[in-house]
């Protein structure tokens, strides 16, 4: 059962690089590992990858000196990666004494990209999860700072910096690791009310009990944001990329799967879900197969356009 939790939680993983075009075959990726349960899980999922995609990886932990341990955390990350045949580089970086979370973080950035460059990585992989972006959305909507606030973590930044466990909760991570009998390091802070995020991630729970699913609901809400924001923003375009697949992957993969369901269900009259809309962003993406929609419709890409039909039709190229 527990081997099985891994290789669901590795399916899981290769399934959002693969949706959120994360990752190109062949890349050079640092991955930004603290020891926590998280970014070990991660560490473990890319390994676990890497012949597949032919990826190389590098890994990197950061010592923000805020902590007597700190620095020993480094050193058990450096042991970890050495156990699975990586190159490492640890960093210490001064942080200030404002907000402590919001410096260590940009810091932190700071040196994971001084450190991408240094190896000649591509990019920078992080282990946010699921649970990190319902609680950032949830934070958000507290503030009511309006929708484009509600875009949260981006699952791919334009700086390079990509997380392949956002679709992941922290309990498949914790299961995942499990799986592999691999030990991770826990944070103290964690526990540490002083800090919002702490506080967030208890409410999200008391929520979790009147509503199983809301974590769920929270990061796709989080996708939709940024699929709406991004609509908004390039207008005509999005309007002439109806059904044209070309002008579709032109788009990111949250608004193009906003795009692709309001198409279809202005098309077909019915209202898609979630697994839907994912088979035709795959078919999108992929420009062959099918897809069954029900109620008699089905999807295909016929002649670089994707094209809604009903039983018994025929696209153009099935004429021929």
């Amino acid at each position: 059962m527990s081997a099985t939790r891994s290789a669901d939680f590795v399916r899981t993983v290769r399934q959002t690089i693969v949706r959120r075009e994360m990752l190109s075959e062949g890349s050079a990726i640092l991955v930004a590992c603290s020891g926590g349960g998280d970014s070990v899980a991660l560490l473990r999922a890319l390994v676990a990858l890497r012949d597949s995609f032919g990826w190389s990886l590098f890994v990197a932990s950061i010592d923000h000196g805020l902590r007597e341990a700190s620095s020993d955390e480094v050193g058990w990350v450096g042991r970890l990666a050495e156990s699975l045949g990586l190159p490492f580089v640890g960093r210490r970086i001064e942080v200030g004494s404002g907000n402590l979370q919001a410096e260590a973080r940009e810091a932190r950035y700071r040196a994971l990209h001084a450190v991408r460059e240094e190896t000649g990585a591509s990019v920078i992989a992080t282990g946010h999860t699921l649970d990190d972006q319902a609680e950032t959305v949830l934070s958000r909507v507290f503030r009511g700072r309006g929708i484009r606030s509600l875009r949260s973590i981006a699952p791919v930044r334009e700086d390079g910096v990509v997380r392949p466990l956002i679709d992941v909760s922290r309990a498949a991570a914790r299961g995942a690791l499990d799986g592999w009998q691999q030990s991770f390091l826990e944070d103290p802070s964690n526990a540490d009310e002083r800090f919002e995020r702490v506080r967030f991630r208890r409410l999200l729970a008391t929520l979790e009990g009147e509503h199983p699913g809301i974590r769920a609901h929270l990061a796709q809400l989080s996708d939709e944001a940024r699929g709406c924001a991004e609509l908004l923003e390039r207008g005509d375009m999005v309007e002439a990329s109806r059904g044209d697949v070309s002008e579709l992957k032109r788009l990111s993969p949250e608004a193009r799967s906003l795009r692709i369901r309001d198409w279809a269900s202005e098309v077909t009259g019915r209202s898609l879900g979630k697994r839907h809309v994912a088979q035709l962003a795959d078919l999108v993406r992929n420009s062959r197969g099918e897809v069954l929609l029900g109620g008699g419709w089905r999807a295909i890409v016929d002649a670089g356009t994707l094209v809604f039909l009903e039983s018994g039709a025929k696209g153009r190229s099935e004429r021929e």
